[in-house]
């Protein structure tokens, strides 16, 4: 990874949480249980979700960046989703923790040294694992969610 794409890479996921805080900028308590569709996630859950995910991610990259070709482990989005009510959750607590993390995550990635970034695990379900896949799937993953809300709260 050359300084250019490592820098496009930490520009996208530093844009993402940006865009994550403009979905949920002035969220209403009343606004948690809205669906952008019947059958999708109320933005309560979104929210849950992304902090959830977040943190079994922010693990995977700190063992991608420790030790080259570490497993890891997959999951399934609903299996977290069915841990708790959403209701049992404070969404501010949630939402807090992403943007932790994020900011965490982000300062890992202006800091490390440039070997560990051309670290590869294998994932269980996709295979070859790289630190540069890790940023794209958790960008991607914020923006989708950061769509999804924003459409959700314009119902």
């Amino acid at each position: 990874m050359d300084a250019t794409h490592r820098q496009l890479l930490i520009d996208r996921y530093r844009q993402s949480l940006d865009e994550f805080d403009a979905a949920v900028v002035g969220l209403a308590q009343d606004e948690l249980d809205r669906r952008a569709a019947p059958g999708e996630w109320a933005v309560g859950t979104i929210i849950h979700h992304v902090a959830d995910t977040d943190v079994i991610a922010g693990g995977r990259l700190r063992l991608l960046l420790a030790r080259n070709g570490a497993p890891i482990a997959a999951y399934g989005e609903e299996e977290l989703a069915d841990v708790s009510d959403a209701g049992s959750r404070s969404s501010e607590s949630s939402l807090a923790l992403i943007r932790s993390l994020h900011g965490a995550t982000l300062e890992l990635l202006l800091g490390a040294k440039v070997k560990p970034l051309l670290n590869t695990g294998v994932h269980e379900q996709i295979g070859e694992y790289s630190v540069a896949l890790w940023v794209e799937r958790r960008s991607q993953h914020l923006q989708e969610h950061s769509q999804q809300i924003r459409e959700a709260r314009a119902k």
